[in-house]
């Protein structure tokens, strides 16, 4: 019996040792404590987010236009739920609304249904409160309710964006029930202005600007046509009215509408769903008073549209004359081109155009009537300097101290300032015993003289 009882002893010391070693070593079930609930979204959203999957697929949308999508949710609990905006900082877009529809109205309702519905006058939307710490209140969605949460944008940029809305569930100061609605988009102009080449062969310049044509070297009299695709991806229609030229030397001609069959033979970023072709021709002269400059040129058209937004294109390239502007040889980019850059209004500036002529027979006199019409321009005679080969000249401009302020030359056309419309140097050329003289103009490019503060001046 003893040894008995000394025997269940030695049984229930190597159960319990058994026990202990179990727990330290790993090799029985700690508890049966279950482990504890992941984030609990108390609202169903069968769609959080439209992805962008590729450039071409991605919605697109009009710039300068509100636009919007829904989110559709039902509230498949068995009470009440709050439902808020964690914060608008964190949203790209303008606004965040929602619907909340119950049970009875929308049960039974076929998606296509659904969404015609949203998009009614039968239903309100109402904005998403933001999360406040005070109240934490949100909206009230009941059991069995079902609704939208409305992502409402309205964009002046250009591009590919994805906006995003951070909700809220039930409680906001937990990460249980958070939210994430996101909605990528391609945000475009209504029209656009694409060179016709490139809008049939994109791949042939790919590093060119779409909007901007070179027309080449012009001289004697020389014109080009080119043409100009005004489109649109997101209308089906719009009117179209070409502005006047900048100068008579550039004629914008009459648009011919683009048919169905053009208009898919395009490749272009996105499909056109209608446009225009525009001529376009560029005389180097029409007559001895309209000419483009010497040298090199730049020039933005305007074609004015119903949409309310009247896109520009862009011509440039390079008049070759009897005279050549030299200034600039040392800056290819300046070639051809006075470029006088910002100077202080108190100290005015005084430079020289430099000119060529590979004929030595040709006599270089100033056209000083129609070059007094700039009033802050002080020029003087053209001076032949000394050339190995043909012949060449130099002419000073001066501008004195306190004569001008901002830009010049003056592209407005409403309330410009009198003699800031021009601002070229006018010269006549004839050769040796001719009795006629040939005027040709070389211009200043856009730069402003500055007017400083006391506090600004370096």
């Amino acid at each position: 019996m003893k040894q008995l009882i000394i025997l269940s002893m030695v049984v229930v010391a190597l159960v319990f040792l058994a026990t202990v070693a179990m727990q330290y070593v790993g090799g029985g079930r700690r508890d049966n404590t279950p482990p504890p609930p992941g984030p609990v979204v108390h609202l169903f959203f069968p769609m959080t987010s439209v992805p962008m999957t590729s450039v071409e697929t991605t919605p697109i949308q009009e710039s300068h236009k509100e636009g919007h999508h829904d989110f559709w949710f039902e509230n498949r609990t068995n009470g009440d739920v709050q439902l808020g905006l964690t914060s608008m900082n964190k949203c790209k877009c303008s606004r965040v609304e929602v619907c909340v529809l119950p049970a009875e109205r929308w049960k039974g309702l076929e998606t296509r249904a659904r969404d015609q519905l949203a998009q009614s006058a039968e239903v309100t939307f109402q904005p998403l409160p933001e999360y406040n710490p005070k109240d934490r209140q949100g909206v009230t969605v009941p059991a069995g309710a079902g609704g939208w949460v409305r992502l409402v944008w309205k964009k002046d940029e250009q591009g590919l964006q994805t906006l995003k809305a951070e909700l809220w569930t039930q409680d906001a100061s937990s990460e249980a029930g958070k939210v994430d609605l996101t909605m990528s988009i391609n945000f475009v102009e209504p029209v656009v202005c694409v060179e016709e080449e490139i809008a049939k062969a994109p791949d042939k310049e790919p590093a060119k600007r779409p909007d901007e044509k070179y027309v080449g070297k012009l001289s004697g009299g020389e014109s080009v046509q080119v043409n100009f695709l005004c489109v649109s991806y997101t209308r089906p229609a719009f009117s179209l009215k070409p502005e006047p030229g900048r100068t008579p030397c550039i004629v914008i001609g009459e648009p011919e509408k683009l048919t169905a069959e053009q208009c898919k033979e395009l490749k272009l970023p996105h499909p056109v769903l209608s446009g225009y072709r525009v001529p376009v021709t560029v005389h180097e002269q029409v007559d001895d008073r309209h000419q483009l400059d010497l040298g090199l040129f730049r020039y933005t058209e305007v074609l004015k549209t119903d949409t309310g937004i009247d896109p520009n294109f862009y011509l440039y390239g390079e008049v070759e004359g009897p005279v050549e502007v030299v200034t600039g040889e040392e800056n290819p980019n300046l070639r051809g081109r006075i470029m006088l850059g910002k100077f202080r209004e108190q100290d005015g500036i005084a430079f020289k155009i430099r000119l060529y002529a590979s004929d030595p027979q040709l006599e270089m006199r100033l056209d000083g009537e129609r070059t007094r019409k700039t009033p802050f321009f002080e020029v003087e005679e053209p001076k032949e300097v000394e050339q190995t080969a043909g012949k060449a000249w130099e002419v000073k401009v001066i501008i004195p101290p306190g004569t001008v302020e901002g830009p010049f030359p003056e592209r407005r056309t409403e309330k410009p300032k009198p003699g800031y419309q021009d601002c070229a140097v006018y010269l006549q050329v004839r050769k040796k015993g001719e009795e006629t003289w040939r005027t040709r103009h070389c211009r200043h490019r856009p730069g402003p003289a500055r007017r400083r503060s006391p506090a600004s001046v370096g």
